[in-house]
């Protein structure tokens, strides 16, 4: 991709993501303050942002989801998720073996990264706005991960509704520019201002590109033929200053829910966009109610222009009037609102908001752990309902960033970082050329298992409704693969793997109890044919 292409593009891209900006901002309005600023762009705090938000119930309810699924979904104190063998080696122990220690040393190494501060913050622009993304990278030797704002970068579907091309427009002063570029690839007036000290910290604006390569060049470095490419360009010059790529796409944009599924609109629904009304009549409800409250502390008067400069509002204030002059004594005027029914209205439009961004949930989580531990299916038979609501876009979550980007983040491990150097892959892991096989990956989170623990809850229920009729005919029971389903019971319970026997120490199990079987009725019939002739 040339400069004049990427710009030209760029400023497609920008087109098309125009009608989205003022959602966006009415979005931040009242839901995220501190980047609400999509439209315009300031500096520094701006308290006039939040000069008309007069109920902070959306802002609460969106870090309450945020939070909610820090601690559920992707804990950094808890094991959530798991590596494990394609499903062909499933059973292979040595495999199982490895890529549970890939499990360990990746933990270890989001752990000391930024991931889970920058995670959070995509929680927050995924609930907030209906789009977030998220980097994955490797920065001085250490996984780095970034999140972006929304309305500060594009985005493009291929035909499979997978995002595969982002771009964004940002601004670095040229002293920056000339650490993070080449030198000699920086256009000639950046260059200049670079190494003039009164002018090293004017801006300049750049665009940079990740998208799938369409053309490869082999004269061009190996990084230069990746199958994705990555292009940062001077936006005034239209030159490229740096030209790289990757392996595999490095930004995870996932929607809250789908806008559109015809591939014409890329960005997300999120549940601002379904509360909005609610959030605008909580506000003005707000507004209202504390105007009435200072109404009633503060009374409004009507007087008689004789008491002008006489009437005393003070605490124990004295204030004179004629009693032989006809209402010349102040009196409170229009003060009579109905403040109770504000505020059942006010509480209806706050519920509406919680509900929404499914509050109930996980503060449900939390209380019901908190009764006597509860197991992760008793949770589940409890919020099933909410969960049910919560799942697709648990799904989405997992489909569009974590699933990739661990994936990622253990190729970046292996080949950059050289962690898994002190492991030893299993033949059975290897392809014909020596590369590890991609691992499946497992989420063990409590969101996770509780969702999984509904397929328990229908086996229950199966069973309690089959067992009265298999007393009258068994073979209703023949149609469940007990096998299976006890060994997902234990899995969607969050029974660590290797407490589960393989399936080939199962068949050996059963296969001796086969036998034992055999030989008690051969040692029945046995016993049968000696006591008829003794007869």
């Amino acid at each position: 991709m040339t400069g004049p292409q990427a710009v030209k593009r760029y400023e497609s891209l920008e087109t098309g993501r125009a009608q989205w900006m003022g959602f966006w901002q009415s979005l931040g309005n009242y839901i995220q303050i501190r980047k609400s600023e999509i439209n315009t762009k300031t500096y520094g705090p701006n308290p006039d942002n939040a000069n008309f938000l007069f109920d902070s119930t959306a802002t609460r309810a969106n870090m309450t989801m945020a939070q909610g699924q820090m601690s559920l979904v992707s804990p950094s104190d808890e094991v959530w998720f798991e590596y494990q063998p394609p499903f062909e080696i499933e059973d292979d122990e040595e495999a199982v073996g490895y890529y549970r220690s890939m499990s360990n040393v990746v933990r270890e190494l989001l752990a000391n990264s930024n991931f889970y501060s920058q995670i959070h913050e995509m929680y927050l622009q995924r609930s907030g706005f209906g789009t977030s993304a998220l980097l994955s990278s490797i920065d001085s030797g250490k996984l780095f991960f970034k999140s972006y704002d929304i309305g500060t970068y594009c985005i493009c579907e291929d035909n499979r509704g997978r995002v595969d091309t982002f771009a964004r427009k940002y601004e670095m002063t040229a002293r920056q520019a000339a650490k993070e570029f080449e030198i000699e690839m920086l256009p000639e007036k950046i260059r200049t201002s670079a190494m003039d000290p009164a002018k090293c910290e004017d801006p300049f604006e750049f665009i940079h590109f990740i998208k799938p390569r369409e053309e490869f060049d082999t004269k061009k470095s190996a990084a230069q033929n990746m199958p994705v490419e990555s292009v940062h360009v001077a936006v005034r010059e239209k030159k490229v200053v740096k030209e790289s790529g990757f392996e595999s796409f490095p930004v995870h944009v996932s929607r809250y829910l789908s806008w559109s599924d015809n591939n014409t609109d890329p960005y997300g629904w999120c549940p601002g966009w379904t509360a909005l009304p609610d959030i605008r009549q909580a506000n003005l409800l707000s507004q209202y109610m504390d105007v009435l409250a200072e109404t009633a502390a503060y009374p409004r008067v009507i007087a008689p222009s004789s008491l002008e400069g006489e009437v005393d509002l003070r605490a124990l204030g004295i204030t004179y009037f004629d009693p032989l002059t006809d209402r010349a004594k102040p009196e409170e005027w229009a003060t009579q609102g109905r403040y109770d029914i504000g505020q059942d209205r006010l509480e209806y439009r706050k519920k509406a908001i919680e509900e929404a961004y499914h509050v109930d949930l996980f503060k449900m989580f939390g209380t019901l752990q908190k009764q006597a531990q509860m197991s992760i299916l008793e949770v589940s038979e409890r919020s099933s309902e909410k969960l049910i609501q919560f799942s697709p876009t648990f799904s989405r979550m997992t489909t569009e960033i974590f699933t990739p980007m661990l994936k990622r983040v253990a190729q970046l491990a292996g080949e950059k970082l050289q962690a898994f150097s002190h492991l030893n892959p299993p033949s059975s892991v290897r392809t014909q050329d020596g590369q590890v096989l991609d691992p499946n990956i497992r989420y063990t989170s409590k969101i996770a298992l509780a969702l999984q623990s509904l397929q328990n809850n229908a086996l229950l229920q199966t069973l309690e409704a089959m067992i009265p009729a298999a007393s009258v005919d068994p073979s209703v029971l023949d149609v469940i693969n007990f096998e299976k389903a006890g060994r997902g019971f234990a899995r969607n319970t969050g029974v660590p793997e290797s407490w589960l026997r393989t399936t080939a120490e199962v068949e050996q199990i059963q296969e001796r109890r086969q036998e034992l079987a055999e030989q008690q009725q051969e040692a029945e019939i046995a016993a049968q044919n000696a006591q008829a002739q003794r007869q």
